[in-house]
């Protein structure tokens, strides 16, 4: 791999976190309960995030397609929590493309502090 190679990886990586940390906080708050319709809407956002960000094409391609045709087949259906939702996709994702420190980041949402 080149330098100027890496330097592309590099950034791809950089805006595949910086759309997945706008994702998770729009779609994907850890506490959220969601309807199925959401559940749909979000890993279609997802997903549409990763066929435009990753780093190698053909297989946001071979992602994008495992995860659609999971959600066609109802595989994401019975998910009502965000959280178990984004954990769920995050091994799909990386059943497909063999990369380990590829997922979804999960935030958790935070208490409010009491005010005296």
């Amino acid at each position: 791999m080149n330098r100027n190679n890496i330097l592309n990886y590099k950034t791809g990586c950089m805006k595949m976190i910086m759309a997945w940390l706008f994702i998770t906080v729009t779609v994907f708050s850890a506490t959220a309960q969601q309807t199925p319709a959401e559940t749909e809407a979000g890993v279609r956002a997802v997903m549409q995030t990763v066929k435009a960000g990753y780093v190698f094409p053909e297989m946001a391609l071979k992602m994008e397609q495992f995860i659609l045709s999971r959600l066609d087949a109802g595989a994401y259906a019975s998910f009502n929590d965000k959280k178990s939702l984004a954990e769920q996709l995050t091994l799909d994702l990386q059943s497909v493309s063999h990369d380990a420190t590829y997922g979804l980041p999960i935030h958790q949402q935070r208490k409010k502090m009491k005010t005296m």
